[in-house]
């Protein structure tokens, strides 16, 4: 009783030291205003789209992503109004959204973290966990892809505003050969996929984004939150050593009804794997351009 009561005091003292940092990565105003407008189930496709276009730089990074072979169009979209009807107010959002956080993360650079690698595991997470949902229909492709892009953004915090800290932890997965996940708390009283929730709620995103980047590691009831269940399959799947051998491929995943689901698709992976492959390739070469990978 008295420990639990220790910890939450040490808990409660780090988040409040981390939202007296004044320069934490926040949102460009575009995507906190689109957040909070779609929060309203009233939203309009021209109030969308005013917003949006005030930002020209957002705006043209949101055309350019709209009109790239990840979407795969077969016509070109010159307007943002056009976007968001083509693809509808979530999948706009989750445009804003994934290209607002690669800009806003790009301060959060350190000597101890590999940007490049870093947001190639990102996204392929992302990638991995947009076909899982697609295929297992326990969440919207769209979605799914932006959980998978922002689950381990707490990491980038901590090396950017706790370095000390960091490498410590870094310091003691090398040595105990553990997780991440594993060693942090032996370090900070909290572990990063909270602290990646914490900003993600200061960032206006919606509450089943905040939810699954919190649950990402497993640690959860896994039919409350299949969002999350899809993300942890994801990084479970990209984790693997035979990740690329469709003969020999097999991942423990905990007993639950969503598990049991993605279980069967991640089965099946034969029929999806190549696909998966291919567009990790063409959102890394979109997303990690000159503008996004933080150089």
């Amino acid at each position: 009783m008295f420990k639990a009561k220790d910890d939450d005091v040490k808990r409660t003292a780090f988040f409040k030291k981390l939202d007296a940092i004044r320069d934490l990565p926040t949102l460009p105003k575009v995507a906190l205003e689109i957040n909070k407008l779609l929060d309203n189930p009233g939203a309009t496709i021209g109030q969308v789209s005013n917003i949006i276009t005030k930002d020209q730089a957002i705006a043209s990074k949101i055309l350019r992503l709209v009109n790239s072979s990840f979407f795969g169009l077969e016509t070109k979209v010159s307007t943002i109004s056009r976007a968001v009807i083509i693809l509808g107010f979530n999948t706009v959002r989750n445009a804003l959204v994934s290209v607002s956080i690669l800009n806003a993360m790009k301060r959060a650079q350190n000597k101890q973290v590999d940007l490049k690698l870093f947001w190639q595991h990102a996204i392929s997470c992302a990638v991995v966990s947009k076909h899982l949902a697609r295929s297992s229909h326990l969440g919207t492709p769209e979605d799914a892809f932006t959980a998978g892009l922002i689950h381990d953004i707490g990491k980038l915090v901590l090396a950017k505003y706790f370095p000390d800290q960091f490498i410590k932890i870094i310091d003691k997965l090398e040595m105990e050969h553990s997780s991440f996940y594993d060693s942090e708390l032996n370090v900070i009283p909290v572990h990063h996929n909270e602290i990646g929730a914490h900003l993600a709620r200061k960032w206006r995103l919606p509450a089943l984004l905040c939810d699954a980047v919190n649950y990402s590691h497993g640690i959860f009831d896994f039919d409350a939150y299949p969002l999350a269940c899809i993300v942890f399959c994801a990084e479970k799947m990209l984790a693997s050593e035979t990740f690329d051998d469709l003969t020999d491929y097999s991942i423990d995943l905990p007993q639950s009804k969503n598990m049991d689901t993605l279980r069967v698709v991640i089965n099946n992976r034969n029929e999806w794997i190549s696909v998966v492959k291919n567009e990790i390739q063409s959102a890394c070469l979109f997303l990690m351009d000159g503008d996004n990978n933080g150089r």
